[in-house]
């Protein structure tokens, strides 16, 4: 039979699976107790000369406010990365048009507000929504 001494290897070994397990139950209970929320991101820029885009990722909205037209697009939007999380559009009165392309497989679209400022729409801007 193996005699155990204070300071001996298997005292030792103890000490460590101990050491282990308290730190196991600490992390635990930390990672239980955070909260983690997610946030909000807005994104925004220039879509025209005096036209800009504004996006709230928490709402869906992309919203295009300004004066004049927007820019005329043959692919990628700026938001286009985004398209998956638009829900609805807001062009606010100042804008005078729709650039081509514009919305283009924005198949989350389910609401789209245009100002009466608006006079044309370009060419398959609203395609694939």
């Amino acid at each position: 039979m193996e005699k155990i001494e204070p300071g001996g290897k298997i005292m030792v070994k103890m000490k460590k699976a101990i050491s282990l397990l308290l730190s196991i139950i600490m992390v635990t209970s930390i990672v239980t107790s955070v909260n983690i929320t997610a946030f909000a991101a807005n994104y925004s820029g220039s879509c025209g000369e005096n036209v800009t885009w504004a996006l709230d990722t928490d709402t869906g909205e992309l919203r295009i406010s300004g004066t004049g037209d927007m820019t005329d697009y043959s692919d990628n939007t700026p938001w286009y990365s985004y398209r998956s999380g638009i829900k609805t559009v807001n062009i606010d009165y100042g804008v005078t048009s729709i650039g081509k392309y514009a919305f283009y497989d924005c198949y989350g679209l389910t609401s789209i507000t245009i100002g009466n400022s608006v006079t044309s729409i370009g060419e398959r801007a609203f395609n694939l929504c």
